[in-house]
């Protein structure tokens, strides 16, 4: 998949357009979140009803958007590093 550098992090671009991908991704039962690698620009999806992901309902539930952000944010600083930022 190609990839570009954006500022600090490596974004990844979509295969079908030039929109830029989140760094992580968490589910959780009907529940889909995805955020950048500091916890910011979440967006949240509730797959039972939007399969497409098309409406980000992030604002109407920002109590599972902050549980969500905690646990795949303790996941990614769990793992090694990606070094997403040094590659060029």
């Amino acid at each position: 998949m190609p990839a570009m550098d954006c500022g600090s992090y490596l974004h990844r671009k979509t295969m079908q357009t030039n929109e830029l991908l989140p760094d992580l991704a968490i589910r959780e039962g009907e529940w889909k979140l995805l955020c950048e690698y500091d916890g910011t620009q979440p967006k949240l999806y509730n797959l039972a009803s939007d399969q497409g992901e098309t409406t980000n309902v992030d604002v109407e539930r920002p109590d599972l958007v902050a549980r969500l952000s905690k646990t795949v944010l303790a996941w990614h600083k769990s793992t090694p590093p990606d070094n997403g930022p040094s590659l060029k």
